[in-house]
């Protein structure tokens, strides 16, 4: 029977196990894997990806939802312009643009709202067109195409020598949103990104 053998403590196994960590990323930089470039450096690179990638999600969410809530309004009651929106000092989940016509469209995730993803906008800019009217062909070339049997030949905001617009009959209203939101890995390292969209409401 053996007596008297000693294991080891717990602060030579910390000791150890520092060694060891020290030595491979001594070796791990030897073989660059934590020099530009190696596989250790592009952990932060990575993060800052998928961050970036859930903004662009997240922003492109909020404008598809925008346009959807804007296909519900009824066009004729716009007001052509350009219209912008900034982050309030409460939280609101919805915009206001005075005299657009837009009603009150919902706000983009972010602060000062706590919502589950946030989204650190800085603007919300909204362009209205003036209605683009249908353009008919009267000219008599091709010759089914006169006055009395117009040719549909686009919609436009203005006649060209391709065709006259018709201001009697359907209409279209562009609209076309652009956000602008800020990534911040650090407090003096932000970047500014912006996505935009626009749509045709009948």
């Amino acid at each position: 029977m053996m007596t008297g053998e000693r294991g080891f403590t717990l602060i030579e196994i910390l000791i150890s196990l520092a060694i060891f960590a020290v030595v491979v990323i001594g070796a791990l930089g030897v073989l660059g894997a934590a020099g530009s470039g190696g596989f250790l450096e592009s952990f932060p690179t990575g993060l800052a990806a998928t961050r970036v990638a859930r903004d662009i999600t997240a922003a492109s969410v909020y404008l598809q939802t925008f346009n959807e809530y804007a296909m519900g309004l009824n066009s004729s009651t716009l007001t052509a312009g350009t219209y912008s929106a900034t982050p309030g000092a409460t939280c609101s989940t919805t915009l206001t643009f005075t005299g657009s016509g837009l009603g009150a469209p919902p706000a983009p995730p972010g602060p000062p709202c706590n919502y589950p993803y946030q989204l650190n906008w800085q603007t919300l800019t909204v362009v209205i067109d003036p209605p683009w009217y249908a353009c008919f062909n009267t000219s008599g070339t091709p010759l089914p195409c006169t006055a009395t049997a117009p040719c549909f030949v686009k919609y436009s905001k203005a006649s060209d020598s391709s065709c006259n617009t018709d201001t009697t009959k359907e209409s279209l209203v562009l609209i076309d949103a652009k956000l602008a939101w800020q990534y911040c890995p650090r407090p003096t390292a932000c970047v500014a990104r912006t996505l935009e969209m626009d749509r045709f409401l009948p």
